[in-house]
């Protein structure tokens, strides 16, 4: 952790958040992050340590820097918040977890299923007492079955909450049979394909 943190109340729960600024620290939490990253309904490799750890490396552009917190009951990692900051027109920080349209879809909080509503509460509380200056959060590509969209239906202490669809997902809507979806494809594509 990069400094002491207050411990933060939640549901009777008592939760540690630590604050992570540098890519080698990151390590300390790898094994848990990749547990947790494995149970979470949207087994995604975007969420994992690997591929978090290798876009806070690559990926930023200039301007920008990052923040990682983690959520611990005890010694179970519970949640994990990765945010790229940049600075706005208007002054103050614009946090968003760590995607791009191009190889990172998906970008928000992983979060432990049951109790994630408190998790995630923490996790902005504690984002708050360290850069209280922020403007707001914004995650994407967040699945349907993902506590962090559960989290913020159920509503998030001191936050207003917006949720919007941006884009249609990884699928592409098919009528009829494959072959005639198929049939219909340039050369190249089905070349491609």
């Amino acid at each position: 952790s990069d400094g002491a943190m207050p411990e933060y109340h939640s549901a009777g729960q008592a939760l540690r958040i630590d604050s992570v600024e540098a890519v080698d620290a990151l390590a300390w939490h790898a094994a848990a992050w990749d547990r947790l990253a494995l149970a979470a309904p949207e087994r995604l490799p975007m969420l994992s340590y690997a591929w978090v750890k290798s876009f806070l490396e690559h990926r930023l552009d200039p301007g920008e820097s990052w923040r990682c917190l983690f959520a611990y009951t005890r010694d179970e990692l519970v949640g994990v918040l990765p945010l790229i900051r940049s600075k706005h027109l208007v002054g103050g920080a614009q946090l968003r977890g760590p995607s791009d349209p191009h190889t990172t879809r998906s970008g928000h909080a992983l979060l432990a299923v049951g109790g994630e509503r408190e998790v995630l509460s923490a996790l902005l509380d504690g984002l708050r007492d360290l850069e209280p200056d922020h403007l707001w959060v914004r995650f994407s590509g967040v699945r349907d079955c993902s506590p962090t969209l559960r989290a913020s239906n159920q509503g998030i202490r001191r936050a207003l909450v917006t949720n919007t669809t941006a884009e249609r997902g990884s699928l592409v809507a098919v009528h009829g049979s494959f072959d005639a979806y198929e049939s219909g494809l340039s050369p190249n594509f089905l070349r491609n394909l």
